[in-house]
């Protein structure tokens, strides 16, 4: 990824690796609508930093709470970096949902589970309007960030380099950079399916 392109001066990728390296436990979030390059980052993530990543389904975070997956997490998780997408389910506030798994995520983040796993949280979000405001306590979040539709002098530089030649005056969705001809078309989305990361 050329990090100057793809991202806005005020992205602090070096932040986010230093904390990822450094084993720091805790909760990273990434919010922004879809396209705006939030998966990317992740997969560039998960390949090249020197650490295990693991990918766990939002509607799968409740499980993460329960006695025989403790077991499980002490013997195949400890020191790992969870990765979850998606994820305004369960961070939503409990005054708004009753059945809300924020609970799950205070404990794995900055609790007893959390001291003990020592892991690195990652969720994605496209809105935090209904986060609970638990999440944010200091120390337990690590590092937020919404990544905004892209610059126009760097939308402009990045479709250049991708040979679209497409001058922009406004900022720009970063999928829609990439997924716009010459002519300001767009492209057909060619999308992938699930989360694959191969690391050598």
């Amino acid at each position: 990824i050329d990090f100057d392109l793809n991202y806005n001066a005020d992205f602090d990728h070096e932040k986010i690796t230093g904390l990822i390296k450094d084993e720091e436990s805790g909760l990273i979030l990434l919010g922004g609508e879809p396209g705006s390059g939030k998966t990317n980052y992740l997969k560039w993530l998960a390949v090249n930093v020197d650490r295990r990543f693991v990918y766990m389904p939002a509607n799968q975070i409740g499980l993460m709470g329960s006695p025989a997956f403790i077991s499980f997490a002490l013997e195949e998780l400890k020191d790992s970096v969870i990765v979850m997408e998606d994820c305004e389910e369960v961070l939503v506030s409990r005054e708004e949902f009753k059945g809300s798994e924020v609970h799950t995520i205070l404990n794995l983040s900055d609790g007893i589970l959390g001291d003990a796993l020592n892991i690195t949280l990652i969720g994605t979000y496209n809105t935090k309007d209904n986060i609970d405001k638990a999440i944010f306590r200091k120390g337990r979040l690590l590092y937020i960030y919404d990544f905004n539709n892209l610059e126009a002098v760097k939308a402009t530089k990045l479709s250049k380099k991708l040979g679209h030649n497409v001058k922009y005056d406004k900022p720009t969705i970063l999928s829609d950079v990439y997924n716009t001809e010459s002519n300001n078309t767009k492209k057909k989305e060619t999308k992938g399916v699930g989360f694959s990361i191969s690391k050598k």
